[in-house]
């Protein structure tokens, strides 16, 4: 009789729904090691920020480290895995999440809570990153109309990866409380 490794936890949802901040406290309560994607991704830039891949060499460039980077955060059997907002978005990681999905090594959280409650956190917590989308004049976006619009490009994905649909409005103990409560997370089962 052999005990399988617990399956990594990836984290996916929108700005502002909360998948750092609880990933971090879903690893502390697991005892497990947390990663973020974006920090990962990091590591394979020379730029020291997300805003600099983008503004130095492009969404591509930063969606092609993203992609090498999945494969650092996927090998920590029973770790906690907080993907980027646009992450699910590239055909690449996409399959790559499906595939280790259909093996058993990964359970997808859709963290969510609606665009009002997202933009809110946005113009009060995440003043430091700038704005995804801009209107025709190039002006950036209010946080509101930001948050429709990557629901409408993105939403379908997040569902189609999506294992538990989580209820990211709750406070964030809340929302590690109703991950725990999937039971999906357990240290290994009996083969």
């Amino acid at each position: 009789m052999s005990v399988s490794p617990a399956p990594t936890a990836v984290l996916l949802g929108m700005r502002a729904s909360g998948k750092s901040t609880v990933g971090a406290l879903l690893a502390t309560a697991l005892g497990a090691v947390f990663h973020d994607l974006d920090d990962l991704a990091l590591e394979c830039c020379p730029e020291s920020d997300v805003a600099s891949v983008f503004r130095d060499r492009g969404e591509s460039a930063w969606r092609d480290a993203e992609t090498r980077a999945l494969e650092t955060g996927l090998a920590f059997p029973g770790s906690i895995l907080a993907l980027g907002g646009g992450a699910p978005m590239v055909p690449a990681i996409e399959r790559r999440l499906n595939d280790a999905r259909r093996e058993g090594h990964v359970v997808v959280f859709w963290l969510d809570a609606s665009d009002e409650i997202l933009a809110g956190r946005i113009g009060t917590h995440d003043r430091d990153r700038p704005p995804l989308l801009e209107d025709e004049a190039r002006r950036p976006l209010d946080p509101l109309e930001e948050c429709r619009r990557l629901r409408t490009n993105r939403g379908e994905t997040y569902e189609r990866l999506s294992d538990h649909l989580i209820d990211a409005s709750a406070t964030t103990s809340q929302v590690v409380r109703e991950i725990l409560d999937t039971d999906t997370l357990a240290t290994g089962e009996h083969t």
